[in-house]
This record gives C-alpha cells, sequence and structure tokens, in this order.
C-alpha cells in the first residue's frame, strides 16, 4: 500500500446492498449441506430417527464452529473450503449483476469480475475457492456461473474505535470486543496510522464485527473497472 491516508471499508453487512441467498456450502471433511438438509427435513416432520438426530445435532455443531473461525478472520485450509454450494427448493439464484453476496452461515462470495481484480492483488494467507451452485435435492448443477468462496485470514488492529463514527457494542456480547456499524459513510471509520504500512491489500479488522477493508490501490483498480462505490458498498476511511 503506498503512503495515503485512504483505506476503505467493504460493508459487505449492508443488507441494501448485498443479498443474502438460501445456499448452503458443503465444507469437505467439515459439513455435508445435503446430508444435513436431509436430515433437517427428517427433523421438521418428526420422522426423524434417534441415532439420525444426533447425527443432525453433530453436523450442525461442526458447521457452527466453522462460521466461527470464518467470521473472526482464521486461515481454512484448501481442502476445507467449499466446491460445491447448494440452493434450497423455491429459493432464487443470485442476480447476474451480483458483484458479491452472502449465503447461509455469513460467507461471503464474489464474481467472476471482483475475483479477477482481487486476486491480482497482495492477499497475504487470504484465498478464494471457485463454488458452483447445485439443486441441494438432485444434487444436479443448477448454474454454469462460477463464484469465488473468500477466505479472509488477514487480520490487523487499526481501528480507532473512540474516533470513529456509528460505530456500536456488541448487543448480543457487550463484553466482547467487537462491534458493528450499519451504514457508514465516507470519513465515518477512523484507523490508526499504522494502517499506511499494511503489507496486503484486503484484511480484517477484529474490532470491527464482519470487516471487510480494501487498500485505496485494491479500490482504484475495483472502480476503473466500471465497478461503482455504491456497488460493494464502499465507504472511505480517514488514516491519522
Amino acid at each position: 500500500m503506498s503512503n495515503t491516508k485512504a483505506v476503505w471499508l467493504c460493508n459487505y453487512n449492508n443488507f441494501d446492498v448485498t443479498e443474502t441467498y438460501g445456499i448452503k456450502a458443503t465444507l469437505p471433511e467439515v459439513f455435508d449441506a445435503v446430508q444435513f438438509y436431509k436430515l433437517e427435513k427428517k427433523k421438521k416432520s418428526n420422522v426423524i430417527e434417534k441415532g439420525e438426530e444426533q447425527k443432525y445435532y453433530d453436523i450442525n455443531e461442526m458447521d457452527l464452529v466453522f462460521c466461527k473461525s470464518w467470521s473472526k478472520g482464521e486461515y481454512i485450509n484448501t481442502h476445507h473450503m467449499p466446491s460445491k454450494v447448494f440452493i434450497k427448493p423455491n429459493e432464487k439464484l443470485p442476480k447476474t449483476d451480483d458483484l458479491m453476496f452472502n449465503i447461509i452461515g455469513g460467507y461471503l462470495l464474489f464474481n467472476q469480475q471482483c475475483y479477477d481484480i482481487i486476486s491480482q492483488f497482495t492477499l497475504g494467507a487470504t484465498h478464494f475457492s471457485q463454488v458452483y451452485i447445485y439443486d441441494i435435492e438432485t444434487e444436479e448443477l443448477k448454474s454454469q456461473t462460477p463464484y469465488y468462496f473468500i477466505n479472509i485470514a488477514e487480520t490487523r488492529d487499526y481501528l480507532n474505535v473512540e474516533e470513529s463514527k456509528g460505530i456500536k457494542e456488541n448487543s448480543y456480547a457487550p463484553k466482547l470486543p467487537t462491534h458493528s456499524i450499519w451504514e457508514p459513510i465516507d470519513n465515518d471509520i477512523q484507523l490508526n496510522t499504522t494502517a499506511q504500512e499494511c503489507d496486503v491489500d484486503l484484511w480484517h479488522d477484529p474490532a470491527l464485527r464482519k470487516s471487510l477493508f480494501f487498500s485505496d490501490e485494491l479500490v482504484s483498480a475495483l472502480l476503473a473497472s466500471g465497478i461503482k462505490q455504491q456497488a460493494l458498498a464502499l465507504s472511505r476511511c480517514v488514516v491519522q
């Protein structure tokens, strides 16, 4: 990152910008979305057997553990990264103009255009896996469009909570050092000066829940490709 005071927050938690779809990821050796779906159907219909019910809880717990690790920005081994995601019945597919979207679990996926740009930058341990959408009941391919599941595995402690606007404590766990922000605008978020020395172009700050920060160079490349600032819920941060 060059010596600039511009860093950008990609607020993918903004529900007005980022759609959430009824899609579940199979995580190899961790979570089988199809198996869980079938057990869940049995449970809802009260026809699940005792052994199956325990399996249902065990699988669900493994999914929750993975989700927490992903949200905290922990590194995920490549062999645990998904290659298939499954869409539930009567759920809509992502729109053709979706640059990014969330799926069940809060996971973030990018489209091909964003991936092609982001992957050219310095990402450190952050990595992607290419996924395709399958039907969760038939297990047949539902869409030929590839998407990219991101593991944001670089964390940095740059956030200046006291000087930032709109930062709120985690109401569900106020004792934890995590905060949230819903609809930041330019200059709401303030970072300390060490952000200028960051050696990666994309990172998560553990003090801000589900945060994703981009370097100025990365944002410049995204905007130069024709992507609009609002389409990625980008807000400029102050570094001082």
